[in-house]
């Protein structure tokens, strides 16, 4: 956020904030609301699931260039391990207009609970899948009869 420290009307406006978390509105000297937060987070949880920060670059002011007009590679192109949920929601707090994100906590909140519950659910099926099929192959097995001595090509040739 640019800010003028008091009683100094030559300094300079400063950009006060990390490059990497800085949302577009506090970026462009906007006034910041809890949105911008959600965006900052956004690029924190980004940073944790796709190893990276969503926009890198040498000198800081490329940075902060980049939340304002670069479009975000979806962290699950960078870590296919990120479900599609959580790659919704984190792109949904990384948009570019506040109005796009999500407008409260609480509705991010929601909608990681939401999302976690839907992989719990996924892991507990597939656990239950593999199960019922360990079950399934039990003594299912054909029996082999063992075999005789010889082959039934010697046998012939002794006859």
């Amino acid at each position: 956020v640019p800010v003028k420290k008091e009683g100094d009307e030559s300094q300079q406006n400063v950009l006060v904030g990390t490059p990497n978390y800085i949302s577009p509105e506090q970026a462009r000297g906007e006034e910041v609301d809890i949105r911008s937060d959600i965006y900052s987070l956004g690029c924190t949880f980004y940073h944790a699931v796709a190893g990276e920060v969503p926009f890198k670059s040498e000198n800081s002011m490329s940075v902060v260039m980049k939340h304002l007009y670069e479009p975000v590679v979806p962290p699950q192109e960078k870590n296919s391990l990120v479900s599609a949920e959580i790659n919704e929601i984190i792109m949904k707090m990384l948009a570019k207009n506040k109005a796009e994100r999500y407008q409260k906590p609480e509705e991010l909140v929601m909608a990681l609970e939401e999302a976690l519950k839907k992989q719990e659910t996924a892991l507990l099926q597939a656990e239950e899948d593999k199960n019922a099929s360990q079950q399934r192959g039990k003594g299912r097995f054909p029996r082999v009869s063992p075999r005789r001595r010889g082959s039934s090509k010697s046998r012939r040739k002794l006859k």
